[in-house]
């Protein structure tokens, strides 16, 4: 069970998937936003212990690299 710091992080995460996945179901190109989405990434760095992997992981997924 995930306890309501857990969860807070959790709610980081999937929102950021989410905001990915959405932009791809409604066809909108991504790659003009990918220096904002990388400010995004960049700022969830420090906020959990290893909370930060997973949006590298899927800005990573999205785009092949790190901008």
């Amino acid at each position: 069970m995930a306890t309501c710091g857990n969860q807070f992080y959790l709610s980081v995460e999937n929102m950021f998937e989410k905001a990915l996945k959405e932009l791809e179901a409604l066809g909108i190109e991504i790659n003009p936003l990918r220096e904002r989405l990388a400010k995004v990434v960049i700022s969830t760095s420090g906020i959990g212990w290893g909370d930060h992997h997973t949006p590298c992981d899927l800005y990573y997924e999205s785009f092949g690299e790190w901008s």
